[in-house]
């Protein structure tokens, strides 16, 4: 979802039904999986969502929400145990600073493209945007990755020193494509 600054002639419209509410469209139809981006501008002292909205797309069958700007009703969210990705926590509410205008477009989140289709991939870390046409060429290079960090490890955790076991030196690089083939 894109979001633009508030107007009040905008405000009315859709309060009034006769332009969409794209913030509310977004929360009451999401297709089954899907994960909301919101792209909030950056904005810091008004939240996109709280506890109540947030349980609404969850009951909708959205499974995230990811934005570059503030969440609020934080103890509520928790308890939802629904993953929620944001840039903060500010009180104010939505309208204070946004207006939700389309949906399924190309939009900018946390100075990201995120293109309708794209895979979102979330931990404690933060969301990476994976785009939808590379989604299995970058599962596979996950992989990869994951099985050399899990050898490189567990050559450390036999002593073997850093500089030989992370990154690989020739030998145990050798150790790993042997062990792989």
């Amino acid at each position: 979802m894109r979001t633009v600054p508030t107007r009040p002639d905008v405000v009315e419209a859709q309060r009034a039904g006769r332009v969409m509410n794209a913030h509310r469209k977004s929360l009451d139809e999401p297709s089954p999986g899907d994960v909301l981006v919101i792209d909030a501008r950056g904005v810091l002292d008004a939240a996109v969502m709280g506890d109540v909205l947030c349980s609404r797309f969850q009951a909708a069958g959205g499974v995230a929400v990811v934005t570059d700007g503030c969440v609020r009703d934080l103890p509520g969210l928790e308890r939802l145990d629904f993953p929620v990705f944001a840039a903060g926590v500010h009180a104010a509410t939505f309208g204070n600073r946004h207006i939700g205008i389309e949906i399924n477009v190309p939009i900018a989140c946390g100075g990201v493209l995120v293109m309708p289709g794209d895979l979102l991939v979330g931990d404690e870390e933060g969301v990476v945007v994976v785009p939808a046409h590379l989604e299995q060429q970058v599962a596979e290079l996950a992989r990869a990755q994951d099985d050399l960090d899990n050898f490189s490890q567990a050559k450390i955790r036999q002593g073997v020193p850093l500089a030989r076991a992370y990154p690989l030196d020739a030998e145990l690089r050798a150790e790993y494509d042997r062990s792989r083939a």
